[in-house]
């Protein structure tokens, strides 16, 4: 407790010396250990809704991105408890963030919940949510290079190309941004990109540690679209 410390501090005059709290790091470092030891019992990580509080500070964001993408990525079951705390509201906002470095996994986490829950694409609609995946299968959009490091382009193109399906799919507003954005044949171009044959097997660890083969999401975009099954 520094309140007493402090308001003594104050009294004296003396410089204020002021510690950040460890409370987020450790909930995030115990919710870790339960992601190595505890998930074979399914029963709910008690850090889980301290997760979602987390997500609100800049200093630890990033830890808890990841480290909720692990989480989701075991299973529907873990994606429905997290929408169940609320974790909806907080990715939503996050796509009006700016930070390059947050793109990978809240692509990720977004598959995952779409994959999972269809009525969660009804939102992309508000602030132009959506742009923020279709601007990743954009052929002129630039890639820094720490993104480069920490994902291919096309595992970010094949996980974007089935958020904006299922959005285009199964959101009411999704009929009018793809025709107005021709989303369909962006979606069709990510498949033929440079680095496709890494689609067609990229089953495997990504750079956050889940397994979701990137592949599959391509395939079950193009199978959203209502176009048919994409050939294998």
């Amino acid at each position: 407790m520094q309140i007493p410390a402090l308001l003594e501090a104050s009294q004296n005059e003396a410089p204020l010396q002021y510690r950040p709290s460890t409370f987020f790091a450790e909930q995030l470092t115990a919710f870790e250990v339960w992601l190595k030891h505890g998930q074979v019992t399914r029963q709910p990580p008690e850090q889980l809704p301290i997760i979602l509080q987390v997500l609100l500070s800049q200093v630890h964001r990033m830890r808890a991105l990841v480290l909720l993408s692990r989480f989701l990525d075991l299973g529907a079951w873990a994606v429905n408890l997290a929408l169940s705390v609320g974790i909806f509201p907080y990715v939503l906002k996050l796509l009006q963030s700016p930070a390059v470095e947050l793109r990978p996994v809240l692509i990720f986490i977004w598959a995952r919940m779409l994959a999972v829950d269809h009525d969660c694409a009804q939102d992309l609609a508000k602030e132009n949510g959506y742009l923020y995946f279709v601007n990743v299968l954009s052929p002129s959009q630039p890639t820094p290079p720490q993104q480069q490091v920490a994902a291919s382009l096309s595992e970010h193109r094949a996980m974007c190309a089935f958020v904006v399906s299922i959005f285009c799919r199964h959101a009411d507003a999704g009929r009018r941004a793809g025709n107005e954005h021709r989303l369909p044949g962006e979606i069709g171009d990510g498949e033929r990109s440079p680095d496709a044959g890494f689609l067609s097997h990229g089953a495997g660890r990504n750079s956050h540690g889940c397994t979701t083969p990137p592949g599959e999401l391509m395939y079950m975009s193009l199978d959203a679209l209502g176009d048919g099954p994409a050939p294998r």
